[in-house]
């Protein structure tokens, strides 16, 4: 498929994590004192399964990766006529159309978690001593710990949810008083609206 090469571009540029991917991968220096080893990190980064916590960062991310993508082959002259006819092709054409995209990401970005791991693993041992990772490790192979795995990251949901109200609320203020100063700061007195 000739669309096939520009989609991928633009579902990649689209994405938050492509500038993540692009990122040079050298470990945080480690101020205290020899870096810890990568295995041991390795050992910590698979007992804190962080496959959830990126399972839950990506879940934030996939819908508005899917809308960014389309918004850019709505918008790209190679790409418009057949993004129209995909989503003219059903009555739900742009809903399938945003799962679509949102199914692929999801799927190509676990296929990835590897290397994420690794990554994470490599950031690890640089930040934290060997002894420091140990003791990391323990701590979340105890009781407690285990327990924190579970938990945490459902106060971070619960917390990211007040956030999301939060923000939403600072945005629709921001937007009100962002175009009442710009009528004030930018329109001649004549043009300004009346209310």
């Amino acid at each position: 498929m000739r669309f096939a090469p520009l989609i991928a571009t633009a579902i990649f540029a689209a994405s938050p994590v492509a500038t993540a991917f692009a990122q040079d991968n050298k470990p945080a220096e480690n101020p205290v004192g020899a870096p810890g080893t990568v295995e041991t990190a390795r050992k910590l980064i698979g007992t804190m399964k962080l496959n959830r916590t990126y399972d839950a960062m990506f879940a934030a991310l996939i819908p508005m990766m899917a809308d960014a993508v389309m918004g850019s082959l709505e918008h790209d002259s190679r790409t418009t006529a057949l993004i129209s006819q995909i989503e003219a092709s059903r009555p739900d054409g742009r809903l399938h159309l945003k799962a679509i995209f949102s199914e692929e990401f999801a799927a190509a970005i676990r296929a990835r978690y590897p290397a994420l791991e690794e990554a994470t693993a490599k950031e690890y041992a640089g930040a934290f001593t060997e002894q420091e990772l140990q003791t990391l490790l323990a701590f979340y192979q105890s009781g407690v710990g285990a327990k924190a795995l579970v938990v945490l990251p459902q106060l971070q949901a619960r917390i990211g949810e007040a956030g999301r109200k939060i923000g939403q609320e600072a945005g629709a203020e921001a937007g009100r008083k962002g175009i009442e100063r710009a009528i004030s700061e930018m329109l001649p007195e004549a043009a300004r609206p009346r209310s």
